[in-house]
């Protein structure tokens, strides 16, 4: 930074303050006044002591345009406004406020024909966004306006987790259509609940079966959760595939259960073979020569009674799919097969239940028989 005397070509004496180049721009103001020039310089030396060469380079009128910027921004930097704003400002062709643009998204769905469970989901995961920010335009959504929501609600990891994964189908819906830009989701870790995989005990698996067979003996005219347990313990079928399923989906004389694209959570078609022992027993539920659905309409009294029946007061989330996963992997060895049979992956199979059970009590739990008349 220099300041030099010039004689322009009319004979006048001026003074030129040449700040230098910063960031490709060269700053250089004229002074007819000696002692104005020297004050301009004197004042841009203390400037770029304490802010470098911006800082030099900075005017009065621009250090109270900062000073005013960095107080409306409440603690955000003035940086990361600038970023955001010419990453956003430009390119978002269709702004909407959150209310609309969920209940938009939810018509594009019904238009495209996603299933009504599917509709369900996605509205009850992203309504307590559209209610906490209605009025946020979807391009000035930020990551503190999701954590918000998914922080203040007293939700489990496990549900943080959907409603998070919901929202991002959502918000690439919504750059696809022009209401933002980027996604403030990016780099949010909610992490797992660290809980070991909950199974049954071979005591508790013979208990919930002689309850289910005991209720059908005792009231026959009534609907069973005989084929329900059977189907989760032995074949490991999800709890909303068999709520969804119908007996006429069970095909005893082939040893096979079809799961459609329609009842399964992967909406891919699978084909799950029924054991041995596990045909025996759905073979003694009352309804399984009716076409009528598996899973009783009175499932959730029938349900805890039977619990209470077994001895069961305590019962492990998803428990006879965990339940039959870790038996047929102790069994077969085989998470391949598994994965087809359950309809995940491979690795999820051999990262969540191997080891679970031994050998001998994969011997015991295949051979459970329903008693012989």
């Amino acid at each position: 930074m220099k300041l030099r005397r010039r004689k322009y070509k009319s004979g006048k004496i001026g003074w030129q303050l040449d700040y230098g180049t910063v960031n490709g721009r060269r700053k250089q103001v004229a002074y007819t006044d000696e002692k104005k020039a020297n004050e301009a310089y004197k004042a841009a030396l203390k400037l770029r002591q304490k802010h470098g060469d911006l800082g030099a380079m900075a005017t009065p009128a621009d250090v109270a345009e900062l000073t005013t910027a960095r107080m409306r921004l409440n603690g955000v930097s003035l940086l990361t406004a600038v970023e955001y704003y010419l990453a956003n400002a430009f390119r978002v062709t269709a702004p909407l406020a959150m209310r609309d643009a969920v209940a938009a998204f939810h018509l594009e769905m019904i238009a495209r024909g996603r299933s009504r469970r599917t509709r369900e989901t996605m509205r009850c995961s992203l309504r307590p966004f559209a209610l906490r920010h209605a009025v946020v335009p979807v391009h000035q959504l930020t990551r503190d306006h999701i954590l918000t929501v998914l922080k203040g609600n007293a939700w489990s990891k496990r549900t943080q987790l959907g409603y998070l994964g919901h929202l991002r189908t959502f918000l690439s819906w919504a750059r696809d259509h022009g209401h933002a830009v980027e996604d403030p989701s990016k780099g949010i870790v909610i992490g797992t609940d660290h809980t070991d995989i909950g199974t049954l005990t071979l005591e508790q698996c013979e208990a919930i079966l002689t309850a289910a067979l005991d209720s059908t003996k005792e009231a026959p005219e009534k609907r069973s959760l005989l084929g329900y347990i059977v189907l989760g313990m032995f074949c490991g079928l999800r709890r909303a595939e068999i709520e969804r399923l119908r007996w006429t989906d069970i095909r005893l004389t082939e040893k096979l259960v079809v799961i459609s694209s329609g009842n399964a959570k992967t909406r891919m078609r699978r084909v799950v073979d029924i054991s041995k022992n596990a045909l025996a027993w759905l073979k003694l539920d009352p309804a399984h020569n009716a076409d009528a659905r598996v899973c009783p309409a009175d499932f959730k009294e029938m349900w805890r009674d039977l619990r209470a029946t077994a001895g069961i007061n305590e019962w492990p989330n998803n428990a006879l799919r965990h339940t039959y996963a870790s038996m047929h992997y102790a069994q077969h060895q085989n998470e391949n097969l598994l994965a087809a049979q359950m309809g995940n992956s491979p690795l999820m199979i051999h990262r969540h239940y191997r080891a679970l059970s031994t050998k001998p009590q994969a011997a015991q739990f295949w051979a459970l028989m329903p008693p012989k008349k």
